[in-house]
C-alpha cells in the first residue's frame, strides 16, 4: 500500500493510518534505516518471522524498481554495447553493423589525464559535428560497475535490456515512476 507524506518546513509526519497498516501504530519506539533517497521505518527488534517477512517485502520492492528501469530501457538494440555478448549475429538498429558499433578505445593515459578511471563507463554524444565523450556515474570508487548494482546487471543481461539506454538513463538522471 502506498501513502503520500506531506512535509512542513521542520517536520515530516507519518500518517497514523500508514503506521496502522504496517502494524506499528502502538510501537513506542521506531527504528529508521536511512540511505540516500530512502527511509525505512522498522521496529527496533523483530522475531525471525517478521524479519523474513520484511526482507521479502523489501526484495519485492527492489524487484519492482528494477523492473521499472528495465521497462524504461526497452529491449536491446544489439549495438554490441551489452553486458552479455552472446549473440554474434546481432546488428545495430542504426547502422546495421555490429562490427562498426563495438565502441571506441581510448588510451589509458588520456583517461587518466581527464580524471576518468580506466574501468569507468563512457557516454558518447554528438553535438554540432563534435563527438563528446564523458564518464558515466560509478567507476573505480563505486562498488557497482558503471553505477549498476550487480543484482540488476544480472537481471538486465538475462532479460535482454538495452544497456545503451540504461547508461543514457543513468547519465541523464531522468526520474522513472514505479
Amino acid at each position: 500500500m502506498k501513502f503520500t507524506v506531506h512535509r512542513d518546513k521542520k517536520e515530516c509526519l507519518i500518517p497514523s493510518s500508514a503506521l496502522a497498516v504496517a502494524g506499528l501504530k502502538k510501537e513506542k519506539e521506531l527504528r529508521l534505516e536511512v540511505e540516500s533517497g530512502v527511509v525505512v521505518v522498522l521496529r527496533p527488534e523483530m522475531n525471525t518471522q517478521r524479519l523474513l517477512s520484511v526482507g521479502e517485502f523489501l526484495h519485492s520492492l527492489a524487484d519492482r524498481m528494477i523492473e521499472a528501469v528495465a521497462l524504461e530501457c526497452g529491449d536491446c538494440l544489439c549495438c554490441g554495447d551489452c553486458l552479455d555478448d552472446g549473440d554474434e549475429d546481432c546488428e545495430c538498429d542504426h547502422c546495421q553493423s555490429r562490427e562498426e558499433c563495438r565502441g571506441i578505445s581510448i588510451p589509458d593515459c588520456l583517461l587518466k589525464q581527464a580524471g576518468i578511471g580506466t574501468d569507468c563507463g563512457l557516454q558518447a554524444d554528438v553535438e554540432d559535428g563534435i563527438v563528446i565523450i564523458q564518464a558515466l556515474p560509478g567507476g573505480e570508487d563505486d562498488s557497482s560497475a558503471n553505477g549498476i548494482p550487480e543484482s540488476a546487471r544480472l537481471v538486465f543481461a538475462k532479460d535482454g535490456v538495452c544497456i545503451s539506454h540504461l547508461r543514457e538513463l543513468l547519465y541523464g538522471n531522468k526520474p522513472i515512476k514505479y
